[in-house]
């Protein structure tokens, strides 16, 4: 409800939004100030630390986000046209991103189950 007591659409929105948030956190955790902190001192391009911000924010214009908001017409993944390109997918599951990430040494760390790119991010 709003200050003077009245619910609104948009209040319900934003409750809902706040739920969601707070059942992503549980679910997977959520990232200490200090994560954040050490994501913008990295010795790295500015754009890399500002694509893995938001990556791990969940903005990045993959297909399954750009459906939801009804900009894209499918969610379907444009390269390998079977899954929900999600950010996890089109950043590590793909077929064809998957056999790259496979032969790093980051392989372990990737076999993860479908979850947001933060989880794959505070490992």
């Amino acid at each position: 409800p709003t200050r003077d007591g009245i619910f609104s659409v948009k209040s319900a929105y934003w409750l809902g939004k706040l739920g969601l948030i707070a059942a992503r956190r549980h679910r997977y955790g959520a990232p200490n100030e200090g994560w954040w902190k050490r994501l913008w001192q990295l010795n790295t391009l500015p754009r890399i630390k500002h694509f893995t911000w938001k990556a791990c924010r969940e903005t990045l214009a993959v297909n399954e986000i750009l459906h939801r908001r009804h900009i894209s017409a499918t969610s379907i993944c444009s390269i390998c046209q079977q899954y929900n390109e999600s950010i996890p997918h089109a950043l590590f599951k793909c077929i064809h991103v998957k056999p790259i990430w496979e032969q790093s040494e980051f392989a372990s760390v990737l076999q993860a189950e479908e979850a947001p790119f933060l989880s794959y991010a505070t490992r």
